[in-house]
């Protein structure tokens, strides 16, 4: 959504980022897991199709696209000034949230568990946007 376009939330455990360019080949790498495929009910998409894909998602009216990177993991290099700056960040999900009518919405979280830490940052990405 151009609205949180430079947006970024920090929270106590991730740091929500708006799903940029330079987060794409990462989050294509991220998507090709089966079992996250079928936990999201999403269909593999090629590498092109993926920065259509965060093109639209950028230029959304109604949707805001954030990925997340967990504070507590090392950082990840392709995150450019949107998360590799900061120590310790690291994609670990994506969180979408929007409008759907005048008064109803919607949160959807999208989080990778770490199969060594046994779970996910799905709360820490919400807690940060409850004010």
């Amino acid at each position: 959504m151009k609205v949180n376009a430079n947006t970024v939330i920090e929270g106590q455990k991730v740091i929500l980022v708006p799903y940029k360019r330079e987060h794409v080949e990462q989050y294509h790498r991220w998507m090709q897991d089966p079992a996250l495929q079928e936990a999201t009910a999403s269909e593999p998409l090629t590498l092109q199709e993926e920065y259509v894909m965060q093109q639209r998602w950028a230029e959304d009216e109604d949707k805001c696209t954030f990925i997340l990177l967990d504070k507590s993991l090392p950082d990840t290099p392709v995150t450019g000034s949107h998360g590799g700056g900061m120590a310790g960040a690291k994609l670990c999900g994506q969180l979408d949230y929007g409008r759907m009518g005048k008064i109803r919405g919607f949160v959807a979280v999208k989080s990778l568990v770490d199969p060594h830490r046994q779970e996910s940052q799905d709360s820490a990405a919400v807690l940060p946007l409850c004010g």
